[in-house]
């Protein structure tokens, strides 16, 4: 297969791309013709479809393989473009596609399927073109094929993908306009590292007036606007957990936290934050909002419990009846009075651990066709949630409300003061930061308010009650109560908001960039916060020491990005490490490996977690739940602390139960080990050391094991590498 283009096939490439392009301006013009045709105007290809073949062909290596080949055509007034497809017979590993501009010529797309590429797992093949000649080659080849685009191109962050089949290098170069970085437009190449063929090249251009940026604030009148804005705000934060359990209540953290609409983002030439038209609410957790209405789906439950379960928990914890439960419903909901009930669940609610009845009413007179769900917590008979639909009067967009926001928040307030006299005087509400422009006639169909909980005068956005009121109806259509009993830490001891401000911008610096609002095309100039390089961007902080903090509430962690580690000279094991450290492994201290270090239970999990399934999310898992996650596989079997040491008969323990060999290792009497020290080794060690050593994973110099050792790094690297090549 080719590596890297010749000057021949060049030169001939560039020749005929030439002389298209004369014949193109003879005798279609530029950009295109325009015809009329069923669905609208529809402007027919300046490039022919041979010429898009021979482009493609030009600069890419079409398996031979590939013989099938079909293509399409779209073009309008905004944008045209072929897209061609080749496909090998009897093969769906292997086949290439692309897309041409029809206008210009230039190629946007081409990803060509590299065999061999299956699976989650990483692979730890050692590739035959280093990351060095693979740049040198896509680096060629952008040379050539984004030749227009070179002036306003500079490197960005390289990749290394060893997930799934066989390294392979994704090369990236970001567009850079006025001297300013414009990060959606760019060029990225991918160069398959087992052969040097370029499998993907991927162009993102656009045609746009980009903003002055010469006209924009300094760094530090950014720096100001940011923090006089109100971007941060101190808050209670119940961090989630991927290993939680029903029920399982994890600890309120303090933090400081990203609060402001903008996401922290500031126009670079108005000196104010940049913010959207949709409306935020709740601040809490986002799954809790839908398009800016409340979150009235319910939670995650677990499978609804059958007749006789129901009979044994009501019998054991004395919970409300189903018909209870639809009485405690209609005490507070007078449109129940005329619905029927028509189901009703028992579940448990996944984040508070608490029976719910999830009941469902419907209309009882023919031709009705309104309803209600509800939500009742099984014990106390307390009213967690309703939705109620009357379609003959729903509040739809185009319909005029009769209620001002001011009288719809009394009528909120009123029910709330009756359902929750008490948590009423624990809430606050929070304001509707974009309100958008009065209506000409009338108000808004429908409001939405949510009420926060406050805690020692601190935000907890988590719980809330919340309130939606129909206005063209004059009534409420949706309630929501989110409400856990929790132990709040005491608020002595956080950083100051000025001190928060600081550490949130050193990890996240301000950075000058152009963006591009999705919705409608326009490029501004902006101040954006941007994490340091191999670090994931946060909107948290942990309010006492700083530290950016992730979703779980944990410190986080670097990002998984290849590693050359620094302090591996001399190291037996220097070759394996650096091959891990490329799939981005052992990341535990930067860019350095401390290979005489003893291994962590936590450490050696994490990597074999990596290896076995592909990065995902272990990087920033903690240490207990990545310890709960090897016992789930049944990899650990062991009460190993997640700091504590890995000696080397565990160390086989759990390799060879990663392997699935624990049933052959468990044989007694069948094994002989080449060790002196055989003695020392446990008694039910010995079929997985002996296991371990025959398969090659184990390798030690002399003739002593050493079974209770603590394994290092480096040694408990090359035991990885070797296990899973």
């Amino acid at each position: 297969m080719k590596q890297v283009l010749s000057r021949r096939t060049i030169a001939w490439g560039i020749a005929i791309v030439f002389l298209l392009f004369t014949l193109v301006s003879v005798f279609f013009g530029n950009p295109g013709v325009r015809t009329a045709g069923p669905g609208g105007t529809v402007v027919k290809p300046v490039v022919p479809l041979e010429a898009a073949i021979r482009i493609i062909k030009t600069y890419f290596n079409i398996p031979v393989e590939c013989t099938d080949f079909t293509s399409g055509y779209n073009g309008d007034l905004a944008a045209q473009s072929w897209t061609l497809q080749w496909t090998a017979p009897g093969r769906q590993d292997l086949g290439c596609n692309a897309q041409v501009d029809a206008a210009t010529g230039e190629v946007l797309s081409f990803n060509s399927g590299m065999p061999g590429v299956n699976g989650s797992g990483i692979s730890l093949r050692e590739p035959a073109v280093s990351m060095e000649q693979a740049r040198v080659i896509a680096s060629h080849l952008l040379s050539l094929v984004a030749v227009r685009h070179l002036a306003e191109l500079r490197p960005a962050q390289d990749e290394v993908n060893i997930q799934g089949g066989p390294v392979s290098y994704t090369f990236h170069w970001e567009r850079v306009v006025n001297g300013v970085p414009f990060p959606a437009n760019g060029v990225s190449i991918q160069v398959s590292g087992a052969d040097g063929r370029v499998s993907g090249y991927y162009l993102s251009w656009m045609q746009a007036t980009f903003p002055d940026a010469a006209k924009a604030i300094s760094p530090e009148r950014a720096r100001e606007v940011f923090e006089n804005a109100g971007m941060l705000e101190l808050q209670y934060y119940q961090p989630g957990s991927p290993t939680a359990t029903a029920g399982t209540k994890q600890p309120v953290l303090l933090v400081y936290r990203l609060v402001h609409s903008s996401d922290g983002v500031i126009d670079a030439i108005a000196g104010v934050p940049l913010v959207s038209n949709v409306n935020v609410m709740p601040k809490g957790d986002p799954s809790l909002t839908l398009n800016g209405a409340l979150r009235l789906s319910l939670p995650d439950a677990v499978p609804a419990l059958s007749p006789e379960e129901i009979k044994e928990v009501r019998k054991i914890a004395g919970f409300l009846s189903q018909d209870g439960a639809a009485a405690a419903a209609r005490k507070w909901l007078p449109a129940a009075a005329n619905l029927v009930l028509q189901s009703a669940n028992l579940t448990i609610d996944n984040q508070t651990g608490a029976y719910i009845w999830e009941l469902g009413f419907r209309a009882a007179a023919p031709g009705r066709q309104d309803g209600l769900s509800a939500r009742v917590n099984a014990l106390t008979g307390e009213l967690i949630g309703f939705n109620y639909f009357d379609p003959t009067s729903a509040a739809w967009p185009w319909q005029i409300g009769y209620l001002s926001r001011d009288s719809a928040r009394k009528a909120a307030e009123e029910f709330l003061k009756k359902i929750q006299p008490q948590r009423f005087q624990e809430v606050k509400l929070e304001p509707v930061l974009n309100p958008g422009p009065p209506l000409r006639i009338g108000y808004p169909p429908a409001q939405h308010f949510n009420f926060q909980r406050m805690v020692n005068g601190i935000p907890f956005p988590d719980n809330y009650m919340a309130v939606e009121v129909d206005t063209h109806a004059r009534r409420l259509v949706q309630y929501e109560l989110n409400w856990t009993d929790l132990n709040f830490p005491a608020f002595q001891g956080t950083l100051g908001l000025k001190q928060a401000y600081d550490a949130f911008l050193k990890n996240q610096p301000q950075a000058l960039i152009y963006v591009r609002n999705d919705q409608t095309g326009i490029i501004s100039l902006v101040y954006q916060p941007q994490a340091q390089p191999g670090m994931p961007a946060t909107g948290l902080l942990d309010a006492r020491t700083g530290a950016p903090l992730d979703g779980n509430g944990r410190m986080a962690a670097p990002l998984t990005a290849p590693r050359r580690f620094t302090d591996l000279a001399g190291v037996p094991q220097a070759r394996e490490i650096e091959l891990l450290g490329q799939a981005g492994l052992f990341g535990e201290y930067g860019d350095a490996f401390h290979p005489n270090e003893p291994i962590t239970a936590a450490a050696l999990l994490r990597a074999m977690l990596q290896l076995h399934e592909g990065p995902g999310n272990y990087a920033q898992m903690s240490g207990q739940d990545l310890m709960k996650q090897a016992r789930d596989r049944g990899w650990l079997r062991e009460d190993l602390p997640p700091e504590g040491r890995v000696a080397r008969e565990e160390l086989c323990r759990i390799v060879v139960r990663m392997l699935g060999l624990e049933r052959a290792a468990e044989a007694r009497g069948i094994y002989r080990l080449p060790f002196d020290d055989a003695a020392a080794i446990s008694p039910d060690a010995a079929g997985y050391v002996a296991l371990a050593w025959g398969l090659g994973i184990i390798k030690e110099e002399g003739s002593l094991l050493k079974p209770e050792q603590p394994v290092s790094r480096a040694e408990a690297a090359a035991v990885l590498f070797r296990a899973f090549k």
